[in-house]
C-alpha cells in the first residue's frame, strides 16, 4: 500500500474493514511503551486470506506479519495514530499481488 501522510477516521475506518473482511487477523503486542500522551507498540498479525481483496480472491492461505504502532492520547482517547506494518510481505505470502494504492 502506498504511504499517506494523513487520513482522517472515515478513511482510516474503510481501508480497516477492507483488510477486516478479507482477512481474518489477530494482533499480538511483542512490546509497549507509555512516555506523556505517547503509546508505542510493536505487534505481530497472524491472518488467513478468507475474502476478496482488491480483486484477488480468497487463497485460504495464511500469513504472519510484524508492524509497529505509536498513538498519541487527548483526553484519554487516540488523537493521532502512526502505523507501519509490513502489508507487502502478506500479501506476498497468500500470493496475492502487491497492493497498489490506498
Amino acid at each position: 500500500m502506498k504511504g499517506q501522510e494523513t487520513v482522517g477516521l472515515a478513511e482510516a475506518t474503510r481501508l480497516y474493514r477492507e483488510v477486516r473482511e478479507a482477512f481474518e487477523v489477530t494482533h499480538t503486542a511483542q512490546s509497549l511503551v507509555a512516555e506523556g500522551d505517547l503509546v508505542c507498540a510493536r505487534f505481530v498479525i497472524h491472518g488467513r486470506h478468507t475474502g476478496d481483496y482488491r480483486g484477488n480472491p480468497p487463497s485460504g492461505r495464511s500469513f504472519e506479519t510484524t508492524g509497529h504502532v505509536t498513538l498519541r492520547f487527548q483526553q484519554g482517547r487516540i488523537a493521532e495514530s502512526w502505523f507501519n506494518y509490513d502489508l507487502a510481505g502478506a500479501l506476498e505470502q497468500v500470493g496475492a499481488p502487491p497492493a497498489t494504492g490506498p
